[in-house]
């Protein structure tokens, strides 16, 4: 039976989803809560690919030479997750839009960079 987790554990866990979408960048602690909240889903994700990787090679020696019969599905499965879960970082998701609907988002909350130069520009072109 698993144990219960522990008031610390659930404190540490993040609250936000996995992205940057609707983020003010000069809010320091939900920029970081988010940043927090994406990176330890790319590490999760590589520990699931670590995993595959390590239950296959254990199906390979087991299975010595009808490995490809019997390891098929976790071979097709490592492929997918090394195709899919890459440590990516942040940066790149910090500056560029990856969907449209991204940056509509981020239109409707006033956080998009379009917004922020209007308020760096607040006043200083009006004659």
């Amino acid at each position: 039976m698993p144990t219960p987790e522990s008031e610390m554990f659930k404190a540490q866990k993040p609250t936000v989803e996995p992205t940057f979408n609707g983020v003010d960048f000069d809010d320091t602690k939900a920029f970081k809560a988010a940043e927090d909240a994406i990176i330890r889903e790319q590490w999760v994700g590589a520990m699931m690919t670590r995993l595959v990787g390590e239950e296959l090679s254990k199906c390979y020696i087991k299975n010595g030479n009808n490995h490809l019969e019997k390891c098929g599905d976790l071979r097709e499965k490592y492929l997918e997750l090394l195709a899919a879960n890459k440590i990516k970082g942040t940066k790149f998701m910090q500056q560029n839009y990856l969907e449209k609907k991204d940056e509509e988002l981020d239109i409707a909350a006033k956080v998009h960079t379009s917004d922020r130069i209007a308020k760096l520009n607040q006043g200083r072109f009006s004659s």
